[in-house]
Parts: structure tokens; sequence; C-alpha cells
């Protein structure tokens, strides 16, 4: 008789299959998980191969402009104007002490600014210390015209004097400007000037009522003299300036500024007389970028 057969039972040898195939799947499922993974990766990397160059920045002078450095000003304003002195006026025979008034104050500046907090300019100006100066006289003889019985008589009557003093200078002006907040600024400096105009007059008032000069048939007469050149006056004005200003911008190239200031004679009106004019200056600059 031949070998006996052996009879593998068939549930058994499914198992068995089974078991053999379960490493080779899983050998294919990571391998095809490894492919798309590199698949996908290169994509990525031939997208960045083929993306467009960055662009470089732009440079820190567009995103942030330089400030503007130079500025042309037009100077308009007043000035208050107080002399003083002691000497006696060609114009009336009278002793001078003291006058106020208001005078121009106009011009141009060229400003430079050497840091965000400091800065120079120069300043060419029109300057007017203009003022009126009133003097008291008691008593003194005068032919007037009674307005009451129309007599005509000489009588020790009070009178006042009133000088109306005209002065103008063109003035150059350096100031150093600092700013310690915002457009807050402190400005000081020499000033130069030379006179161009220098002239007084007088008019004599009668304090009394119901006389009129003979003269002028009204209560009010000016000195035979009429206006007349200020005697041996300086033709260099040398004073000193300082203030405070504040710079409020209104558009992109134009600036508005009002400045306050002080101006301190150093030097007389008069080489004769001892006077001098001191003023308060109020103005507004309208700057200009250039």
């Amino acid at each position: 008789m031949g070998e006996p057969v052996i009879l593998e039972d068939v549930r058994t040898s499914h198992k068995r299959r089974n078991h053999a195939l379960i490493p080779h799947s899983s050998i294919i499922t990571s391998f095809s998980i490894l492919a798309l993974l590199f698949v996908l990766n290169g994509q990525s990397a031939a997208q960045v191969f083929h993306a467009e160059p960055k662009q470089p920045a732009p440079p820190p002078a567009v995103l942030f402009p330089e400030p503007t450095y130079w500025f042309l000003g037009i100077i308009a304003g007043v000035n208050i104007n107080q002399h003083e002195g002691d000497f006696i006026t060609r114009s009336c025979e009278r002793r001078f002490f003291e006058a106020s008034g208001t005078g121009i104050h106009v011009g141009l500046q060229l400003e430079h600014m050497l840091e965000p907090y400091l800065g120079v300019a120069v300043k060419v100006l029109y300057n007017s210390f203009d003022a009126d100066g009133v003097t008291f006289a008691p008593k003194v003889p005068t032919k007037v015209v009674d307005e009451a019985t129309g007599t005509e008589s000489e009588l020790p009557l009070d009178l006042e004097y009133t000088s109306n003093v005209t002065l103008g200078y063109v003035t150059v002006n350096p100031v150093l400007e600092l700013f310690p907040i915002g457009g807050l600024y402190l400005f000081g400096g020499p000033a130069v000037g030379l006179r161009v105009t220098s002239t007084y007059d007088c008019f004599a008032r009668i304090v009394e009522p119901g006389f009129v000069f003979v003269s002028t048939g009204t209560e009010t007469a000016e000195n035979e003299q009429g206006v007349i050149d200020v005697p041996s006056a300086e033709g260099i004005r040398l004073d000193v300036r300082g203030g405070i200003g504040c710079n409020l911008r209104l558009g992109k190239k134009v600036t508005f500024a009002p400045e306050v200031s002080y101006i301190f004679p150093l030097t007389l009106i008069s080489d004769d007389d001892d006077w001098k004019a001191n003023a308060i200056s109020a103005v507004a600059v309208l700057k200009i970028h250039l």
C-alpha cells in the first residue's frame, strides 16, 4: 500500500495563508505612504523654486521722509514801544521824560533746523519805534483869545506839549532757536539796525478852557519849527531780542508761528540826549517749507 495521505483541515490551511499575507500587505501600505509624501514634498519644493523673488524693502526715506530743514518766513506785526529819557526837546523846548506808542514790525526770515531741538534763523526787518511824548507845562506866557469876550491878550496858562516821534530802522537779527517740547520754541539774538527816519514835532494844547491860540484860532497849535530831525541821531542801533513762539502746521508746506519778544536797547537814539527806546514785539510768521 502506498503512504497515507494526510488531509489538512481546510480552516487551518486558510488561516495559515492569511497569516502569510499580512506582512506583504503592510509593506505595500508603507511604501504607498512614503511615495505620497515624496510627491507632495516635491511639489512644495517646486513651488518654492518657481516662486517670484521677494521685493526688497523700501528705503527708509520712502517709509519715513526726512523732515524739512529750510523755511522761508514772512513776518508781520507790531511793536509796543516805550521811550525813556531826560532831555530838552528842540521842537518844544520842553523836558522830555517818557513816551509810548506803536510801530510796525515787518520783514523776512530764513530759518534752518540743525537738529529737531535746535535751529538758527536770520531776520531782515523794518522796525519802527514811533511814540508820543506828553509834557505838562504850568503857567506859560501865551498869546490867546478869550472866546467869551473876543479879547486878545498874553496870559500865563497851563499848556500840554505833545512830541510825535518817528523812528525807523532796517534791522538784521540773527537768532538761535531752542525747541524744548513739540512746536514750542525759545529764540534770541543780537540785532543791528540802520537808521532810516528820525524826526519829531511838537503840538501845544491849552489845558484851561475858554481860550484859543491867536495863531490858530483853536486850543492846539503846532510849534513854528514843525517837524524837525532828531539832532545828532545815531545812525546805527544795537539791541538784544528774545522771546517765545509756537509752530502750528497749516498744511504740508506751510506753518504758522505767532511770536512774542522783548527788544532791549544797547545804544542811545541821539548822541546828545539820554534817550532810549525799548519794545515788546507781537508778530505772526508764515513759514514756507523749502
